[in-house]
């Protein structure tokens, strides 16, 4: 499949192309069967504990036809923490584990007081002194 540029997309040139061999001896004889793929997305990718899937992850293109052949970086993303979020409006107090607290997207511009920041109860009405 060495020099094949036929392959319409989706599909994608095979991996390995100088040692697949085609059904004939001359380059007329490859194929889209023979030298292409249709790559997988990231859909359904499992990412490690402490990283989230990409939200355009059915859109995102893996290297090869299975799941395997997707990976962390290309379907991953590391969620940013409320660690150094600076924004709770008072009465709201920031989270005491705000480091390990994830905000939705890679930044800090996802994190926001839902995600961050908790309401402090009072002693108001507390009779059991």
């Amino acid at each position: 499949c060495e020099g094949y540029t036929k392959c319409k997309a989706p599909f994608r040139l095979i991996a390995d192309p100088p040692t697949t061999k085609c059904k004939g001896t001359t380059k007329t004889s490859c194929n889209e069967a023979t030298c292409c793929f249709k790559p997988t997305t990231c859909k359904g990718y499992v990412c490690l504990k402490t990283n989230s899937l990409k939200a355009n992850a059915s859109e995102i293109k893996c290297a090869g036809p299975e799941k395997k052949n997707c990976d962390e970086t290309t379907c991953c993303f590391t969620p940013a923490t409320c660690e150094g979020y600076t924004k709770c409006k008072a009465p709201l107090k920031l989270k005491a584990d705000e480091s390990t607290v994830q905000c939705k997207g890679a930044d800090e511009q996802s994190c926001n007081d839902a995600t961050c920041c908790f309401k402090q109860a009072t002693c108001e009405g507390y009779t059991k002194c």
